[in-house]
């Protein structure tokens, strides 16, 4: 009788560990399963540039906000539509750039990596050029798209419009240019900054 309850718990005993086991088995498949999964969506995300996405969305919904006339307008059709046109831009956005990243080394403004480019033979602009001569020339060419923008707004027949395409677009160039000249192209932490304010200041234009 004794020999027999010996024998029941220890089967209990290996049953339970076996059961154990398992979960734990399960359990830890699952959670490498979870850390490969989020390291590959980290890896999309950032793939993506979603700096980029985030000008994308502000763009087309405000584009597609101009022709409203009152609060009325936002309806169900506007909104779908909306959705209609935001899917496919963004799909755009991270397959352009997408193809960037992948193709186009060669002629990216790298500003901040000059030497990692040279070390490797890679003819980049700011290789070819010069580091702060394709610096000014990029922002020389924003401040003239600003000043484009300023000549149609004063161009423009409605005195609305004309304020504030006129205004917004200089107090724009003002902030690039003041920006542009009290940075440190020496830090590469500060062109990155540098970097995403243009991309703040594209979103808002």
């Amino acid at each position: 009788m004794v020999v027999s309850e010996l024998k029941h718990k220890e089967r209990s005993r290996t049953l339970k560990h076996c059961v154990s086991a398992a979960f734990e088995s399960n359990a830890d498949h699952s959670k490498k399963l979870w850390v490969s999964l989020s390291k590959q969506l980290n890896a999309f995300y950032l793939f993506t540039r979603p700096h980029t996405i985030l000008g994308t969305i502000v763009g087309i919904t405000s584009i597609s906000l101009l022709p409203l006339e009152s609060v009325s307008d936002l309806s169900l059709t506007f909104i779908i539509g909306l959705i209609k046109a935001l899917v496919p831009a963004l799909l755009m956005n991270i397959y352009v750039v997408g193809l960037n990243q992948i193709f186009d080394v060669e002629i990216d403004k790298d500003i901040p990596d000059v030497d990692g480019d040279r070390d490797f033979g890679i003819q980049s602009f700011s290789v070819r050029l010069g580091q702060e001569r394709v610096f000014w020339l990029c922002i020389k060419l924003l401040m003239t798209a600003y000043m484009a923008a300023m000549f149609v707004g004063v161009s423009s027949s409605n005195i609305y419009q004309k304020f504030i395409t006129v205004i917004g677009h200089g107090i724009l160039a003002y902030v690039l240019w003041f920006n542009a000249c009290s940075l440190d192209l020496k830090k590469k932490t500060a062109i990155t900054s540098f970097y995403m304010f243009i991309w703040k200041e594209r979103s808002v234009s």
